[in-house]
């Protein structure tokens, strides 16, 4: 395979060694393989990728050099809040319910609500849901409680329960052994 003198391996080698993205070092060691004078068959052999793999980043790296490799942006929906709308956003949900207007939690439709209210953005529940996972918030979901249940009353067995307490009656002797069934009495002397 013909590779343009652009680098010198060992400067090649040093670029893969200093790349934190895996891919691109990858494709790298694709391009020293081949100025090495390896063929792409096994070039891809090597890597466990495909021979027209090995090609496209080889032909990639002789067009515009070592800014060829990284990938392309892939094209995709693009968000419907700008940076400093999600900054906003992050701040409202960090200063946490509104106590004064009856707020107990910020769930999804309050949420998505006022996202539409302040951003002029419509989102669908699960979108809000979705955008928030993005953001590093997960839903709050609390341990559910009896409607009969006296926070008094367990508070008060908690303390009085006598097998939760530190000062519980013996503690239970450590045996040497905790394998195997337990002997009859005096089957020992029968064993010699």
């Amino acid at each position: 395979m013909h590779v343009e003198t652009r680098h010198s391996v060992e400067e090649l080698e040093k670029h893969a060694r200093a790349q934190k993205n895996a891919r691109i070092a990858e494709r790298i060691r694709a391009v020293i393989l081949a100025k090495r004078g390896r063929d792409a068959p096994t070039i891809a052999g090597l890597l466990g990728r495909s021979r027209r793999a090995v090609q496209e980043w080889v032909r990639w790296y002789n067009q515009e050099g070592l800014d060829a490799l990284p990938d392309a942006p892939r094209p995709g929906q693009p968000k419907k809040l700008t940076p400093k709308q999600e900054q906003d956003l992050c701040a409202w949900l960090d200063a946490g319910p509104d106590v004064d207007r009856g707020e107990s939690a910020r769930r999804g439709p309050e949420i998505r609500k006022h996202i539409e209210i302040t951003f002029g953005v419509k989102f669908s529940v699960g979108g809000a849901y979705w955008m928030l996972h993005r953001l590093g918030y997960s839903a709050l979901r609390p341990r559910p409680r009896h409607r009969k249940s006296d926070p008094a009353a367990q508070a008060q067995f908690m303390k009085d329960a006598p097998l939760l307490s530190r000062k519980s009656g013996k503690n239970a002797s450590a045996r040497s052994s905790r394998s195997g069934s337990r002997m009859k009495p005096g089957s020992a002397s029968r064993a010699h």
